[in-house]
């Protein structure tokens, strides 16, 4: 009898422990409990930064989540500007947000914090419950449109042309489902590698203009982007044109490398030890129209 009490008693907390982390496949709510730490710099001008941490085990797959936010104030000066010295009981609002697992190796890049996250295949609304140092994923509800991406990523952020809502993207696939709207890409982020299994990252990131795309429920929503990739050499005209004045004897060359929307897009190397390299800069010729050698060398970084 008392064994049985015991089996019954294992079992019960190995249902528990289960039933702790929510699956994918329930479509419930996920918790991820938070660890908070805030560390101060500046003695006349201060800042403040918040730096809250926690892991999501999901379907065998272990998150790392880490966000950040900093603020002024608490400088011996700070009051003279009008900064509101920050105290211990300011509520932190997370501004920068990073996911990644331990395979996701030389993986340093941030995004703004998002409003939605789509995460093995579920797009979620993600909620700060600073009070109860949680971050909160909830299953969003609402109707879903199929995006098709011309290239498979590790990360895509979208962010709406109104600027009001963020979407991270978290290995989303070739054709990702979130509302419909007009978005504007400002990030993607892809892993490739070469016939040496090195391991190279393509990286695309632009703020100010960006690459766009309309998600909507009548046609098909294709994002055009990436690979493949196009290396360019161009020449500025107005240099040209001052050579051919005798100002100056020297010409710059600008190499780009460019994805099939035109966007720029940088290449570096990771290591085995997780860091990153970036390739030796390509070699170049310049020959006469009748391919006779006039010049040659090797781009320089800068």
């Amino acid at each position: 009898m008392q064994r049985m009490l015991l089996r019954s008693l294992a079992l019960l907390l190995v249902a528990m422990t289960l039933s702790a982390v929510a699956p994918a496949d329930t479509g419930g709510v996920l918790e991820i409990p938070l660890e908070h730490k805030r560390t101060r710099d500046g003695v006349l001008f201060g800042r403040v930064y918040d730096r809250f941490t926690g892991t999501l085990d999901l379907n065998g797959q272990t998150y790392e989540v880490s966000m950040l936010s900093n603020q002024r104030g608490g400088g011996l000066l700070d009051g003279l500007l009008g900064r509101r010295a920050s105290s211990s009981t300011d509520p932190p609002v997370p501004r920068d947000f990073v996911l990644k697992t331990a395979q996701d190796t030389g993986y340093r890049w941030r995004s703004m914090f998002p409003a939605k996250l789509l995460l093995q295949g579920t797009l979620y609304d993600v909620q700060f419950a600073g009070a109860d140092m949680k971050l909160v994923l909830t299953p969003y509800s609402g109707e879903l449109t199929p995006l098709k991406l011309a290239m498979n990523c590790e990360r895509v952020l979208l962010r709406s042309l109104t600027g009001k809502e963020t979407l991270l993207l978290y290995r989303p696939g070739v054709t990702p489902k979130i509302p419909a709207g007009d978005y504007r890409v400002p990030e993607y982020h892809a892993l490739r590698k070469d016939g040496d299994a090195n391991a190279w990252r393509i990286e695309y990131q632009d703020w100010r203009g960006g690459l766009r795309v309309t998600v909507g429920p009548d046609s098909e929503s294709v994002l055009q982007f990436g690979e493949p990739l196009v290396a360019a050499a161009s020449i500025d005209n107005g240099r040209i044109e001052r050579v051919r004045q005798g100002a100056t004897d020297s010409l710059r060359m600008d190499f780009t490398l460019k994805g099939q929307a035109g966007e720029n897009v940088n290449l570096s190397r990771v290591t085995r030890d997780g860091s990153r390299r970036r390739p030796e800069p390509p070699e170049y010729e310049i020959t006469t129209p009748e391919g006779t050698p006039v010049a040659k060398g090797r781009f320089e970084y800068g």
